[in-house]
């Protein structure tokens, strides 16, 4: 071991006469050689694969805790906001599975059903069967930006006027049953009627 030692440790400092030319050069010499026996055998190593993508092991809250899916939507107009925000909520569950309007729609499509799923066959259909280019502008309009699905499906389905109809409602309102029902139900019809609280 201690020759091992003494190999890796530093040469003492030089005090004798300077080297001849001649010695410079064989030295010199000596250190090429060296250069090229490293670099034949960094060349002559295996091949390493390039390092892969990061993998990452973070899991989807959704997939962790394994909700239900979202009840689907039959295609009536009171059921149209209350899916869309089910909907929303359950992407919020997988950000990582769910992060593009057309994984969005793949997951949702199957829940379209009733009269809904006649509006929505098509579409549907158009983006399984044909390629991006060949699909009508509302079909790639739908599955590139899910608020386009959104703004359709309330388009088709939804209230007309709800905000309207639900102001009418709190006019009419009455309590009739407890003091918290009727207090949740003005506030429930409030809520419709704020502008932009549909979106």
């Amino acid at each position: 071991m201690s020759s091992n030692n003494a190999n890796n440790a530093p040469a003492p400092p030089y005090t004798g006469p300077p080297p001849s030319n001649a010695e410079m050069m064989a030295e010199l010499q000596l250190l090429r050689n060296t250069v090229r026996t490293l670099q034949a055998r960094v060349s002559e190593a295996p091949a390493t694969a390039p390092p892969g993508p990061p993998v990452d092991n973070q899991r989807d809250l959704g997939e962790i805790v394994k909700p239900t899916p979202p009840e689907p939507f039959k295609g009536k107009a009171a059921d149209v906001i209350p899916f869309l925000t089910r909907m929303k909520g359950h992407f919020r569950l997988f950000p990582r599975k769910l992060d593009t309007a057309g994984k969005k729609m793949l997951y949702t499509a199957p829940l379209i059903q009733g009269d809904a799923k006649d509006w929505f066959e098509p579409i549907w259909k158009d983006y399984l069967e044909n390629d991006y280019d060949q699909q009508d502008q509302e079909t790639q309009n739908i599955f590139s930006d899910w608020l386009n699905f959104e703004a359709l499906l309330k388009d088709n389905f939804g209230v007309i006027n709800e905000e309207r109809q639900a102001a009418a409602e709190i006019l009419a309102l009455k309590q009739q049953g407890s003091c918290a029902a009727h207090s949740a139900k003005f506030r429930q019809l409030a809520a419709k009627t704020i502008p932009g609280h549909l979106s």
